[in-house]
């Protein structure tokens, strides 16, 4: 009996990380079916140097401000707060910028058990490129008194 609960215990969490994963890729559905793997393909890149704090790659990644240098960036990266990790959970396409918005859930600094902030970044797609941003947290309320939404990442 014992063996049976483990089993059925064991079953429940695979079942339950396949779920995750699956619906994790259904995310990038709205996204166009050619531009759709680089996105997730830029994004992991994107996180991973983030996380690294590998700025050059991050800037290199990036859709930059006018008149923003490599040097200029890494500069006020260095004093930003560190990724830990970023898990998308939406995407929504806006048609007068031609950009999409990647919301998600951000580990930032000494954060634990996956603790984080909802963040986004955002896509644009020119050329054959994404062309994307931070991870920024989502600010929320009136400008005076902004605060987060708390999310977690298993």
């Amino acid at each position: 009996m014992r063996s049976l609960l483990v089993s059925l215990l064991l079953l429940a969490i695979v079942g339950t990380q396949r779920q995750t994963t699956a619906s994790n890729d259904q995310v990038y559905d709205p996204v166009p079916n050619d531009q759709r793997v680089l996105l997730k393909h830029a994004l992991a890149e994107l996180v991973d140097a983030e996380r690294g704090a590998n700025w050059k790659s991050v800037f290199a990644l990036i859709d930059h401000e006018p008149g923003e240098t490599e040097e200029s960036f890494v500069d006020k990266m260095r004093h930003a707060r560190r990724l830990k990790d970023f898990s998308p959970s939406k995407i929504s396409f806006y048609p007068p910028s031609e950009s999409w918005l990647v919301t998600g859930c951000a580990v930032f600094g000494n954060a634990g058990n996956g603790e984080g902030e909802e963040a986004n970044v955002h896509a644009r797609w020119e050329g054959s490129r994404w062309y994307l941003s931070v991870v920024a947290i989502q600010l929320i309320g009136p400008e005076n008194k902004t605060k987060t939404r708390h999310c977690s990442i298993p």
